[in-house]
């Protein structure tokens, strides 16, 4: 196992280009404890390293911010430093994005929330109330209690394909 190098800790060590271009396993610095795992399949994430102070004692968290793909060195770096911003005003950054999966509306109330915002953009009284009236007969009943994170295209399939539905156009 490589020794751990004396001296100051890594800033900024890591480049774009070396970002991209290396191959080897492992995991790579860039410090503040911003790190780049490479596995063996050549996949690459980031990684952040904090230790979040909260009421039930001092925890070290691990967060991924995300494939090295779809998120640049920079933005890493910039949601790096806005997550220890958090964990320095003692929020248990793991904890809250558990929390925020878990809370999502359920079908039924997102579709009246939808309907409120938009119910003036409709034509006329007739059809706000009929679009409404319409999920609440052929769609409410097998998914309306499902939060809408849960949805899946198999749930879409099990409502359009019911004996009966017409999907409100007329042949």
């Amino acid at each position: 196992m490589p020794r751990k190098p004396k001296g100051r800790h890594p800033h900024h060590k890591l480049t774009a280009v070396k970002v991209k271009g290396v191959k080897t396993a492992g995991r790579y610095a860039d410090g503040n404890g911003l790190y780049l795992f490479v596995e063996p399949s050549g996949s690459k994430r980031w990684v952040l390293r904090t230790v979040v102070h909260t009421d039930a004692g001092t925890k070290r968290r691990d967060l991924g911010l995300g494939s090295a793909q779809l998120v640049s060195l920079a933005d890493a770096r910039a949601e790096a430093a806005r997550l220890r911003l958090d964990a320095r005003k003692r929020i248990d950054i793991l904890a809250a994005r558990r929390i925020e999966r878990r809370i999502a509306p359920t079908f039924e109330a997102a579709a009246k929330t939808v309907h409120a915002e938009h119910g003036r953009s409709f034509r006329n009284s007739k059809h706000r109330a009929g679009w409404l009236a319409s999920l609440a007969a052929d769609v409410f009943p097998l998914i309306g209690t499902r939060p809408v994170n849960a949805i899946d295209s198999g749930d879409v399939l099990k409502v359009l394909n019911r004996p009966g539905f017409s999907g409100g156009s007329k042949p």
